[in-house]
């Protein structure tokens, strides 16, 4: 790490861990974390996306006018609410 970039303080635990898995890959801890919190970072992103295309596609049906469209059938076997 240069001196430039921030410390970051990790639990003595996490820190073996991510030391082992390094090694394990023969990078250094340093670089597995910058990987890590890299793909963390990817895949909120990705998450984002993927929830905001979703809300672009919504009806705007509520609730209550879809169920108003299903049968009044008894609950499968196992999916009775319990008293």
């Amino acid at each position: 790490m240069s001196a430039s970039s921030p410390m970051i303080a990790l639990p003595e635990p996490l820190m073996k861990q991510a030391a082992m898995r390094a090694g394990s890959l023969g990078v250094s801890t340093e670089q597995w974390l910058e990987t890590a919190v890299s793909e963390k970072i990817r895949l909120e992103e990705q998450t984002s996306a993927f929830f905001a295309e979703r809300a672009s596609r919504a009806s705007g049906r509520s609730l209550s006018e879809i169920l108003e469209n299903v049968g009044n059938n008894p609950p499968d076997p196992g999916d009775e609410l319990e008293p």
